[in-house]
């Protein structure tokens, strides 16, 4: 129990008012990764404020327990366990790179942050305690609700500094997430405001201020699950009150948590998102935009094939940050049917599920029964009226895992506000006196001396892989190839334990190998080099991690150097087979396979692989093109125009059709009609170079020499150094005497 640490209480109170709002601009994600290293480093630094205060002042430990602390516990050492057996444990520390919150790092967190909270809480001082605690939340998301609307308004974006480093909001980078944060912190200012008996007028202006922006806020948002999380802990909410005291004396409180509960019933059944989309579009925010989640029946299935493709994924699922590998896994093929078939989930529906596929079913039964005890304690053990606000708050924090999977800042709530419900209903102190136990004296302060080691040595790594990531996102914006490869080379220097940074370097060398390879007269050297240095950056990637897209990087990079390096064409192959085990219903694998076998005019084993890239995806329109471009390969053209024709009358906004059949109407010397279908092409993609260049033929040979040349200057923009064009516009200015 933590007593009289007037610097623990003060850090505490500063993680708790600064968390749901923090973030920094100097990583490549500003919300979520600096959340992790925020969270770490202070529960870290509170944990050893409290364990050395207890040992040096006191020379005894105290703390807190009950039967959830002991499940709790057992939770996440379940966690850790399916770290220890999973194969990704790169991705199980760093976490699925662009979401972060997956990572042991993460869990560790919020672990140490419940052990804090519940050892807080306790004893005379807990009510005031309590208070403070929700006048911190209160202000701080009150806080973030003025950036957001500030953001909604374009308010933001014209203040030097922090325009460039626009964020829409400081809470979370996903619209759902931010909603659902700002509907929990809702219904506990709403609990708060008609429960607590004497409120003074500054005290109502505040709380009725905050409930308006939230609620503007939330039906600017219009997330349907949102407005049933709402409903069903306002129905609590209304029920709690009846039953109160004041439930006979002052029923008028009810008169706006009804109105907002008729509100989200009516918005739970009826989407008016459209005509917000239209408000808010018109008005202030050009960017709101529908968040895509992943079907729940969906997330079931591949949560249940997960936990039984194997003993230890059904005992420990497959470990923290593997969400990924199991929706490529196991996802199935209706989600190749329809526009987002492209589309990869790295969050699952709701952190149950994940528990689930992520944890094995062990850690997902052990949490079930610490929701439900949390729910029990929470609907059946009393409280006075001055903490019955609370009491819905733990309403909320049930339902949260069923209604999201969880970011930092949910992750946060979560376990933050299960600290405090269960510090409402005591707990038993356990006491360990080190003076009259030297053999527990001495193993206790040894492991404090490993927890500070451990502490140092986590806040060194972290330092250093912070800096990786700062030269990271350098790197992402940077425009210039050279820069941007040296800025990744530091990110890689920083932390090679990411396979992220060497599969964005290996991405850039070889998009330089393709640049060098250009030139007139190209460096064998240095193309050489590039080639072996982006191959070995591709191989260390997938090495450390088995994740689809290092291992897509590495068939890519074989792929990219079958003309350069001998055997990589084979190994290509190879790799876009084990691609098509771990992705099984991606098409795209099975039209690179296809690619390969056709350069090697084997068209027939081409052919059953771009069928069997129309089964999963029927409208897939590049392996309808690449079918059609076999007839070429196998000299039917008037077949392969006819083809070609059908695409394009599918597909009237692609270009790529229309160019095909324009180089081969000019092939057939139907120029005019190359031309027509050429010069829709370059309408429809202005940048597309290849339909450029083969339209200044076209030109060329109809004689339209200066159409030909403005054409050959457009081609020369994305081509500045290849000698044949060069020579060509040389060519074409001497005809027409310049």
């Amino acid at each position: 129990m933590i007593k009289n640490m007037k610097a623990f209480t003060f850090l505490l109170y500063l993680l708790i008012f600064l968390f749901p709002i923090f973030w920094l601009p100097f990583s490549f994600e500003f919300i979520e990764f600096n959340k992790i290293y925020f969270l770490l480093f202070f529960c870290s630094l509170l944990f050893l404020f409290w364990i050395l205060g207890e040992i040096f002042k006191k020379r005894e430990v105290k703390f807190i327990w009950n039967r959830i602390d002991l499940l709790v516990s057992f939770f996440f050492l379940f966690i850790f366990l399916s770290f220890l057996f999973s194969k990704e444990k790169i991705a199980g520390i760093f976490g699925t790179y662009g979401r972060f919150n997956d990572s042991i790092f993460a869990y560790l967190s919020f672990y140490l942050l419940y052990i804090l909270i519940r050892n807080h809480l306790q004893g005379e001082k807990a009510k005031n305690q309590l208070l403070t605690i929700f006048w911190l939340l209160f202000f701080s998301t009150f806080l973030a609700n003025l950036w957001t609307v500030f953001s909604l308004f374009g308010i933001l974006k014209k203040i030097p500094k922090i325009g460039t480093f626009f964020i829409f909001s400081p809470i979370s980078n996903s619209l759902n997430a931010s909603a659902l944060y700002l509907a929990v912190i809702f219904i506990l200012v709403l609990s708060f405001t008609i429960f607590k008996q004497k409120l003074s007028f500054k005290e109502k202006l505040l709380l009725f201020s905050f409930l308006a922006i939230s609620l503007f806020l939330i039906l600017t948002f219009d997330v349907k699950k949102v407005w049933i999380f709402i409903f069903i802990n306002l129905v609590l909410l209304i029920i709690f009150f009846l039953k109160s005291p004041l439930g006979k004396e002052e029923i008028q409180r009810l008169i706006f948590p009804i109105f907002v509960l008729f509100l989200a019933l009516l918005f739970s059944f009826f989407s008016f998102r459209s005509l917000f989309y239209v408000i808010t579009n018109k008005l202030w925010f050009p960017n709101l935009f529908v968040e895509i989640e992943l079907n729940l029946r969906e997330n079931f299935q591949i949560a249940r094939k997960t936990l039984f493709s194997s003993p230890k994924n059904f005992f420990l699922g497959e470990g923290p940050a593997t969400f990924l590998n199991s929706f490529t896994r196991f996802k199935s093929s209706k989600l190749n049917q329809g526009n987002l078939w492209a589309i990869r989930f790295n969050t699952p529906n709701n952190f149950l599920l994940e528990v689930l596929s992520s944890f094995g079913i062990l850690a997902f039964v052990l949490f079930l029964i610490i929701l439900l005890y949390q729910l029990f304690l929470t609907l059946f053990l009393q409280t006075d009226t001055e903490t019955i606000h609370w009491k819905i708050f733990g309403i909320s924090v049930f339902l949260l895992p069923i209604f999201s999977f969880f970011n930092m800042v949910l992750g946060w709530l979560f376990w933050f506000g299960l600290a405090i419900i269960n510090s409402l209903f005591g707990g038993k102190e356990k006491k360990i006196s080190l003076i009259q136990s030297p053999p527990i004296a001495l193993i206790v302060e040894i492991l404090v001396i490993l927890f500070i080691f451990a502490f140092l040595l986590v806040l060194a790594l972290g330092i250093k892989f912070y800096f990786a990531d700062y030269f990271y996102l350098k790197g992402f914006l940077e425009s210039n190839l050279d820069k941007k490869i040296e800025f990744f080379q530091k990110a890689y220097n920083f932390n090679p334990y990411q396979p992220y940074y060497q599969l964005s370097l290996s991405k850039s060398l070889i998009l330089k190998l393709q640049s060098e390879v250009q030139k007139q007269n190209p460096d064998p050297i240095l193309v050489q080099n590039l080639a072996s240095l982006s191959l070995d950056l591709a191989r260390r990637a997938k090495k450390l991690s088995n994740q689809i897209l290092y291992v897509e990087n590495l068939a890519a990079t074989y792929r990219d150097l079958i003309n350069l390096a001998q055997g990589a064409e084979e190994w290509a192959m190879k790799i876009y087979q084990e691609a098509i085990k771990i992705d099984p219903q991606n098409p795209l694998h099975f039209v690179e396979m296809g690619k390969i076998l056709r350069k090697k005019r084997d068209f027939e084993k081409a052919r059953e692989y771009f069928n069997k890239a129309l089964e999963l995806t029927p409208n897939l329109l590049e392996a309808k093109i690449q079918l059609a471009l076999i007839l070429v390969d196998e000299g039917q053209n008037r077949k392969a125009i006819e083809e070609f024709e059908k695409i394009s009358s599918e597909y009237p906004l692609a270009s790529e059709p229309l160019f095909y059949l324009g180089s081969l109407y000019y092939n057939n010397d139907e120029t005019e009609k190359a031309i027509e279908k050429l010069e829709r092409a370059v309408w429809l993609s202005p940048n597309y170079s290849n339909a450029h260049f083969i339209l200044a033929l076209c030109y060329e040979k109809k004689g339209d020499l200066e159409k030909a040349l403005n054409e050959f200057l457009i081609v020369k923009q994305f081509n500045p150094d290849n000698p044949l064009l060069l020579e060509k516009i040389e060519q074409i200015k001497s005809k027409l005497g310049k």
